[in-house]
């Protein structure tokens, strides 16, 4: 009968709703684990090419993200909004960076994937007053520090977006993994020196 065809229909709806909502949390958490595995040892062979800011941004990477998914769970199960957020833009980050990794690998223009996610974030933990919904004491102190932490991380992605821009693609890290061969870009621009006054100021 037609009513019977319906249901089944509907129950086949449901259950392909279903698979592509679990392929679809399994790739969020794959990427999470894809992109720390890969950005560390591509920073960790620059930094064996002596690369003191790849070295660098080894520490800066954990010191921003593993408070991001930790705390940011923790406190947005208790309630906070902002903690929400954080976490939020965290997992879609990652997301956003392997995707781009898939088409422009290495380069500063990787830095899109915060500038796309914290960016609004920040905003709105700036302005909205709904960003103070569920701040106590705890919860408080990590939303500020967080504040301060994404800051700088969308300032230095908007810096190098603008080198991108101007024809500078490559970070410094990434140019002293590439002259040591450790780094595979045939892109000659990779091969730019690198010098004192560039890993401070730029290209």
């Amino acid at each position: 009968s037609r009513s019977c065809w319906a249901q089944d229909v509907l129950k086949f709806e449901k259950s392909v709703d279903r698979a592509m909502l679990l392929q679809l949390l399994t790739w969020i958490l794959e990427s999470q684990v894809w992109v720390v595995k890969n950005h560390s040892d591509g920073l960790e062979k620059c930094a064996k090419a002596g690369s003191v800011t790849g070295r660098l941004i080894s520490i800066w990477g954990p010191v921003m993200c593993f408070p991001q998914w930790i705390g940011g769970s923790i406190f947005a199960l208790r309630g906070c909004k902002a903690a929400a957020a954080i976490f939020s833009a965290r997992m879609a980050a990652m997301c956003v960076v392997r995707k781009l990794d898939e088409n422009i690998p290495y380069t500063r223009a990787l830095g899109l994937c915060h500038l796309t996610t914290y960016g609004p974030v920040l905003l709105w933990l700036l302005t909205s007053p709904k960003a103070r919904d569920g701040l106590d004491g705890p919860a408080e102190k990590f939303v500020t520090f967080q504040k301060y932490v994404i800051s700088l991380c969308l300032f230095m992605d908007a810096r190098d977006l603008i080198l991108h821009c101007l024809g500078y693609p490559f970070p410094c890290y990434i140019r002293r993994g590439v002259q040591a061969g450790l780094i595979p870009v045939k892109d000659p621009r990779a091969k730019t020196p690198v010098t004192l006054l560039s890993c401070l100021i730029g290209p």
